[in-house]
């Protein structure tokens, strides 16, 4: 059996409208082509769709059977057209974001709240991983885009840089080096000393730091996020050096001061290299860009600042 969408389209026009000639009005064909049509589908179905009345044509029972199912079938037709309209324009998708524990609670939220009031409809799923995670997750493609600092440790993700800031010394309230404007390794000596988990990028630098230095901390602490270390901080359990990447509210009362020489962190948006962006993933992309042209504003100036470079691979 072979029926056409277009036999399907004649045969609702008439059961709408009543008659072939307004049928064939409808579907800017002419009325001839419309009978023909409708010959053709009852020869297919092997039964009569219409019976005459006066000068009206009118449905059989099995026609008016028939016609429930073409109904049916034409409204799942407007729905699948109406997902493609959804989708082109941006009112539907999926969005699969992978970001370090540092920022996903600081600057991540901030990024899907402007992405989000601009596409409401788009599902985002956010995965909360360190680094090495995060390289081996964008590499098998389960998700769209990462946020890690630089560098990325696998030549199969691009790197576009986004934020630059230099990590800083966070004191308990009342600390005596409170009073110091510029911390220093030396002035850390035997301090309690709260550091990140092991497999951090972010502790190996620090730790570099202090061997150059020669400087000995009594390290017995450990913290995963910058909001684990600077609760811990505030609570009087230890000094800590911490990315520049929180907003100044999560200081919880510690006492923030600048920490030489720089250690400075480079933010990056990454995305695997063997597939091209989906359109959900390229506005987002446009987002991030309207949120670092926001950091030149007061807010990101005493940490925070856009960071200049093109989009590069690291290995």
């Amino acid at each position: 059996m072979t029926i056409t969408f277009r036999q399907l389209a004649a045969f609702r026009a008439v059961v709408e409208t009543g008659t072939v000639t307004q049928a064939a009005e409808m579907l800017h064909v002419s009325q001839p082509a419309v009978s023909r049509m409708l010959s053709d589908l009852e020869h297919e179905l092997g039964f009569r769709l219409f019976r005459r009345a006066n000068r009206q044509i009118v449905p059989t029972s099995e026609g008016l059977a028939f016609y429930h199912e073409v109904q049916r079938a034409f409204v799942s037709l407007k729905e699948i057209a109406e997902a493609g309209r959804a989708i082109r324009e941006y009112r539907t998708g999926q969005l699969r974001l992978i970001s370090i524990p540092s920022v996903a609670a600081s600057i991540v939220p901030q990024l899907l709240a402007r992405f989000t009031h601009a596409y409401p409809e788009v599902n985002v799923i956010l995965e909360v991983q360190p680094a090495p995670r995060i390289f081996e997750w964008l590499v098998s493609m389960q998700y769209d885009l990462g946020i890690a600092a630089l560098p990325a440790d696998s030549s199969l993700i691009a790197a576009t840089p986004v934020l630059l800031g230099d990590a800083v010394c966070v004191l308990p309230p009342k600390h005596p080096l409170a009073k110091k404007d510029v911390i220093r390794p030396e002035h850390l000596a035997d301090e309690r000393f709260i550091s990140f988990r092991s497999d951090s990028q972010f502790r190996f630098r620090v730790d570099a730091v202090f061997d150059q230095a020669r400087v000995r901390r009594s390290l017995k602490l450990e913290a995963r996020t910058n909001e684990a270390a600077l609760s811990m901080v505030a609570a009087g359990l230890g000094v800590a050096i911490v990315g520049p990447f929180f907003p100044p509210e999560a200081a919880g009362g510690a006492v923030v001061r600048r920490f030489e020489p720089a250690i400075t962190m480079q933010l990056a948006l990454l995305q695997p290299t063997r597939r091209p962006l989906s359109r959900i993933a390229e506005l987002f992309v446009e987002a991030v860009g309207g949120f670092v042209a926001d950091a030149k504003g007061e807010r990101g100036a005493a940490r925070i600042r856009p960071a200049r470079g093109r989009r590069a691979r690291r290995s």
